[in-house]
């Protein structure tokens, strides 16, 4: 006897979601002929832990990878292998995004790790990225390095109360 997967529904006419999972297509060259950026090969993704629910988005900052879902916010890292020879550091490889596994940016006991639930509940900009955490009653602001919940600071009382969308 198997257990069902967490990704089978009784319920629906699709057999199976993958509400964790990131797909990507093959790498794209210059010389060729044919537009690789369409191609994706069965094998091409990544999943991310379940625990902290499904993907809601997936943005770039400064060259770096984020997802963010339900209950956290992940960073997708880039393969780089580093030599560093007489204080010279020098990067070898291929740069890509899939090849090490994703980590949360915060990563606590206490379940904070800067979710959202919403998809139209975040916005890009040029001073970061800004999203709605109901798990906090917090607007938060993510410039790449470390989550800002913004409005803790002058209308914390306001954003508490008026955040909770029941």
């Amino acid at each position: 006897m198997f257990a069902l997967g967490i990704e089978f529904d009784n319920c629906s006419d699709c057999v199976e979601k993958f509400t964790h999972r990131v797909h990507y297509s093959e790498q794209s060259f210059q010389e060729e002929l044919i537009d690789n950026y369409k191609i994706f090969l069965p094998n091409n993704y990544r999943d991310i832990d379940g625990e902290t629910g499904e993907i809601i988005n997936i943005f770039k900052i400064q060259n770096n990878l984020y997802i963010h879902t339900r209950e956290g916010l992940w960073n997708l890292p880039k393969n780089y292998q580093e030599r560093v020879t007489d204080q010279i550091v020098s990067f070898i490889g291929t740069g890509s995004y899939f090849d090490i596994p994703p980590q949360k940016i915060v990563d606590d006991d206490t379940g904070n790790s800067y979710g959202t639930y919403h998809k139209w509940s975040r916005l890009k900009t040029p001073y970061g990225y800004f999203f709605v955490c109901e798990s906090q009653n917090a607007i938060c602001q993510f410039t790449g390095t470390k989550v800002d919940p913004i409005s803790s600071k002058e209308m914390y009382y306001w954003f508490y109360n008026n955040i909770p969308m029941d």
